[in-house]
């Protein structure tokens, strides 16, 4: 059976003009990121999927173009876009460096936020003592500390939700963490823990980050003219 789309003709008529080329993956991409989680929220709230809305535009709008213009690590891009736009790299470089409260939390206070290490992801969250009790974010833990939890857990599947009394998806843990094979070293595995409401709010002020980008003057007419 073919799905279709519940949507009204306006809003299907916003969508389709976001239906052609994109001029670039760190500013043109994340905006229609951005419109899609203002354009379907509503009706997401309206049936329960919020969080799934929410995830699935992170999973994208935030890990494409994080990857394609973070600092340099071990392997080289295909995308150059870190060369291709410098201003852009060093406008993230900045960012990744400042509390991540301050600069990208959404609100003036950690609210639900926390961070901290695991001994075991053995079983369910409700079973990880670290996540009975957990520690309020630090307002001087960076946003690349942050980040890179996130970015791990959304590229290799290491989400975890924890629902209310109602049934409704009340937590959003993110893990990160990889095994260490051959060796007496003990895994250590860092968590994001966070509400739905506060994660949505990071994931707009994220995606106004980057429509802000200072981009070569060339590329921002393109994207206006379009």
């Amino acid at each position: 059976m073919q799905a279709k789309l519940n949507l009204e003709n306006a809003d299907f008529a916003r969508l389709f003009k976001f239906m052609s080329d994109y001029q670039n993956f760190i500013v043109d991409y994340p905006q229609r990121c951005a419109q899609l989680l203002t354009l379907l929220s509503p009706s997401a709230n309206q049936h329960k999927l919020d969080v799934t809305l929410a995830l699935a535009i992170a999973a994208t709008g935030l890990l494409v173009p994080y990857e394609r213009l973070k600092p340099a690590i071990s392997y080289e891009q295909p995308m150059q876009d870190r060369k291709r736009y410098q201003k852009a790299a060093a406008q993230l470089d900045h960012l990744l460096k400042q509390p991540f409260l301050i600069a990208l939390s959404g609100v003036a206070s950690p609210n639900s936020w926390t961070y901290g290490e695991l001994r075991s992801v053995s079983g369910l969250p409700d079973e990880w003592q670290e996540l009975h009790n957990p520690a309020e974010l630090s307002p001087t833990r960076s946003v690349q500390d942050v980040l890179n939890v996130l970015r791990n857990a959304l590229a290799h599947g290491n989400i975890y939700t924890k629902p209310n009394r109602q049934g409704h998806i009340q937590e959003i843990v993110f893990v990160s963490g990889a095994a260490r094979k051959n060796t007496n070293q003990q895994t250590q595995y860092k968590f994001v823990h966070v509400s739905p409401d506060d994660f949505q709010n990071f994931l707009l002020t994220w995606l106004s980050f980057l429509q802000g980008l200072d981009l070569p003057s060339e590329v921002i007419q393109k994207v206006l003219d379009d």
